[in-house]
């Protein structure tokens, strides 16, 4: 199964994912980390981009997971958009 298929989630399930973020001092990396520790995860970082567009699109092909504000996510995305829906 692949990030990109996955509909809810709980966030400690994507421990073992690669994930893609934003460079080092952005909001979704300062949020990303501490909800890593809350879940009991360390996110592999394994790209760092700050267009949220191209972030989707990797995700939409199933290359990783992501972190990302709700309105930033593009409507052709919808059906395929993963969701963490609980912290633990």
């Amino acid at each position: 199964m692949t990030p990109a298929r996955w509909a809810f989630t709980e966030l400690s399930a994507l421990g073992e994912q690669p994930w893609i973020s934003v460079t080092h001092g952005f909001m979704i990396d300062d949020v990303l980390r501490p909800l890593g520790a809350i879940a009991g995860i360390q996110p592999h970082i394994v790209q760092r981009i700050n267009d949220f567009q191209v972030t989707a699109a990797l995700v939409h092909a199933g290359l990783g997971v992501v972190l990302l504000p709700r309105h930033s996510v593009p409507t052709w995305s919808d059906a395929h958009w993963p969701r963490c829906i609980q912290p633990g």
